[in-house]
């Protein structure tokens, strides 16, 4: 069966059958083409006076001229698009990124803090205890009534380390931090940081490596 000169075929095989070329570019002879190079001209490529190429859809998926319901126009012969991009592709193909698409990372921050001070509260009170167990805001009581009373006090000249409960000491830290050094610095404002992408986003579609075909030897394609 003879196809129409410049019909584009996929197919399975390695090879371009007699009469037809591969689809990868190369340049042919005006004057040994003369039919294909009446319907293709230079449109992908070549001086028009000698030479005109044909297309070359190495690694390249085919898409319909024209310009679709919001789409980008697409014109005959228009290489466009790529197997990674910085986060634009041709048409409304794009790839928006947001904070959800980012990975998981941490940013080093040292912090001088020479005007913010601690404040620890140990609460005490002259009231009777009433439980063996500190729990949240309770407070250390009198050691209890009766003839003798434990001895829960020392003098100030004493620094004992001794481990209290969580529950039992409340601190609250106040002042503002100097300066937040690092990679970018402030003093300790919100600050924008600059993001920078050392790395593309694929924009590849699942696909399946074959060849494609042109027919150079055949029927003309008639208008009408």
């Amino acid at each position: 069966m003879e196809a129409f000169i410049g019909t584009i075929l996929p197919v399975g095989f390695n090879f371009a059958p007699r009469g037809w070329a591969l689809c990868q570019g190369q340049l042919l002879s005006i004057a040994q083409n003369t039919p294909l190079f009446a319907l293709l001209g230079t449109t992908y490529g070549g001086d028009g006076r000698t030479t005109f190429a044909l297309p070359d859809l190495r690694g390249r998926t085919l898409v319909g001229m024209g310009n679709g319901p919001g789409l980008s126009p697409v014109e005959q012969g228009q290489p466009m698009g790529s197997d990674s991009s910085s986060f634009t592709a041709s048409g409304t193909a794009s790839v928006t990124i947001d904070a959800a698409h980012l990975p998981k990372h941490e940013h080093p921050v040292s912090i001088q803090g020479s005007q913010l001070s601690a404040t620890s509260t140990l609460h005490a009170t002259t009231a009777s205890p009433g439980s063996a167990v500190p729990s949240e805001g309770a407070a250390l009581g009198s050691s209890g009534g009766g003839p003798g009373l434990a001895n829960i006090y020392v003098g100030n000249g004493a620094a004992p380390t001794v481990v209290l409960n969580s529950a039992s000491v409340a601190t609250k830290l106040s002042g503002q931090a100097d300066a937040v050094t690092g990679p970018n610095n402030g003093t300790g404002a919100p600050i924008a940081v600059p993001v920078s992408v050392s790395a593309s986003v694929s924009t590849m579609q699942p696909s399946l490596g074959i060849n494609y075909i042109i027919c150079l030897e055949g029927i003309f394609p008639s208008r009408e």
